[in-house]
């Protein structure tokens, strides 16, 4: 656990970042350096560059409540986090400001972790803060995964999918610890600084699957339609000649932890398997699909055929309604309670 952990500390990502060359090269280069972090990890992020010694002009920091205190002359905003509150409004508007006082010969940095979707949120104009929460509880109780989320999101926003980057006259460069599956720039924190590969049409699809249009607020799908039918612009795509002095990297792979602790395990004499398919879908599915791995690698048949048994009753039973998100426990939580009767159910 303590070598899992070890490999995604973000602040250890950021201080091993900041000295490749490349990125040395591109402080240096810069008349002026201004940060801009978001996210869990934000005020660790910020005080591993300055511990490392990156001089910044200004420092903006977006961040949840209990986060450690970020470093001196820090512009420090308290989000929300998995719904964005004013807090995150505040924080949004004041880093879209920053990045237009940028001149054409500094650089913006961008220190990106987990929850920064939410937590620097900026509604695009005819949405309101309650209205994008509301459509972002009802995609979460509909199950929407991460890549549906944020291709909503972005399509609701004034800042992500790459409107960040192009409010700045100078270069951004974007240092991003990664929380989505296949480590999708475009997805971390909804890609601020990136381009989008998604567009409002596929936010409308996002929609209709996931309970309909009328399930969400008028205001949102009047924005996506309009948006789908041409008269808002469309966030920057690949080849947009406003994202040319934008580069971002990934410094913290989302399966960090999991490569962190396998190397530890064989370290000790431990046969290690690893499952490399992504973990996706309902946690309680998942968790039993993990029994079922662990039962095929390892098990005498008669386990694996009772593993496999169970695991097919879980898919086709019938399934209780799904309560309100605050009334559920976490994802975490229901998987170990799914590994648990698992294991009870097939005596292993």
């Amino acid at each position: 656990m303590r070598a899992a952990l070890d490999a995604v500390d973000a602040g250890a990502l950021v201080r091993r970042a900041v000295v490749e060359p490349t990125i040395a090269r591109a402080f240096n280069d810069a008349a002026a350096v201004h940060v801009i972090a978001a996210g869990k990890a934000a005020s660790v992020m910020l005080e591993a560059c300055v511990s490392y010694g990156v001089t910044a002009r200004t420092m903006l920091g977006i961040g949840p409540a209990g986060s450690p205190a970020p470093p001196a002359g820090t512009e420090w905003h308290t989000g929300g986090h998995p719904l964005p509150t004013t807090g995150s409004v505040d924080g949004a508007r004041r880093a879209l400001a920053l990045a237009g006082g940028v001149r054409h010969d500094e650089l913006l940095l961008v220190l990106l972790s987990g929850g920064g979707s939410a937590l620097m949120s900026l509604p695009a104009e005819g949405v309101s803060l309650e209205e994008k929460q509301q459509t972002v509880r009802r995609l979460l109780e509909a199950g929407a995964d991460i890549h549906e989320l944020n291709t909503v999101r972005k399509h609701l926003s004034a800042i992500k999918g790459g409107q960040l980057a192009t409010a700045c006259a100078g270069r951004t460069l974007t240092l991003a610890v990664s929380d989505v599956v296949g480590d999708d720039l475009s997805v971390i924190a909804s890609g601020p600084t990136v381009p989008d590969p998604s567009t409002f049409a596929d936010a409308l699809a996002v929609l209709a699957r996931r309970g309909g249009e009328a399930a969400f607020p008028p205001a949102v799908v009047r924005r996506l339609r309009g948006g789908a039918a041409g008269d808002a612009r469309e966030t920057p795509s690949a080849g947009d000649g406003r994202l040319a002095g934008a580069t971002a990297v990934v410094i913290g792979p989302q399966r960090g932890a999991v490569n962190g602790a396998r190397q530890a395990a064989v370290s000790r004499g431990y046969a290690v398997h690893v499952v490399d398919e992504p973990v996706t879908g309902e946690a309680r599915d998942a968790a039993v699909d993990h029994v079922a791995r662990a039962a095929r690698a390892v098990a005498p048949p008669e386990v694996r055929e009772r593993v496999e048994a169970a695991r097919a009753e879980a898919a086709e039973g019938p399934r209780a309604a799904r309560p309100p998100r605050a009334a559920r426990p976490s994802r975490a939580t229901r998987a170990t309670w799914a590994v648990r009767a698992a294991r009870a159910e097939v005596r292993c």
